[in-house]
């Protein structure tokens, strides 16, 4: 399962992250978007996957 989220701050998508987060443990990988989407504002994405064992 993968989710993407868009946040202000890098803190901010760790926080969405963690709270929409599938299980108690997950990957996370953030990376800023292309900031010519907002009119010059970085945005950060955070991606979260889970794979059950």
């Amino acid at each position: 399962m993968t989710k993407t989220i868009s946040a202000a701050s890098m803190d901010a998508a760790r926080q969405l992250a963690l709270k929409l987060a599938p299980g108690e443990e997950f990957m996370l990988s953030m990376h800023a978007e292309s900031d010519e989407q907002f009119l010059g504002q970085v945005r950060l994405t955070a991606m979260s996957s889970m794979s059950i064992n």
